[in-house]
């Protein structure tokens, strides 16, 4: 019966640990990105007669942008080769 408490501590500081890692890998991207990368700058803008299909034209486009050309999207990916441990997050 104690076997068992033992394997469910193990399991919880484990998980814990895990968590910690990850906690202190997004600290340490945070601390690198500075603000200007990441946030959205050119974005569209809806008028009252526009159609669904315009705005959904405009929102995909947008983020074809957003994730296409700008530091912002290769960020998080250039931060997880630096750590191999991170790369199961």
């Amino acid at each position: 019966m104690s076997n068992w408490w033992l394997v469910m501590i193990g399991f919880f500081l484990f998980v814990g640990a895990q968590l910690e890692e990850r906690s202190a890998v997004f600290q340490s991207v945070l601390q690198s990105v500075r603000l200007e990368e990441v946030m959205l700058t050119d974005f569209a803008t809806l008028s009252p007669a526009d159609t669904l299909e315009d705005a959904l034209e405009k929102a995909v486009h947008t983020l074809q942008t957003i994730s296409g050309g700008t530091r912002a999207a290769t960020w998080w990916a250039s931060s997880r080769s630096k750590n191999p441990r991170s790369a199961a997050l």
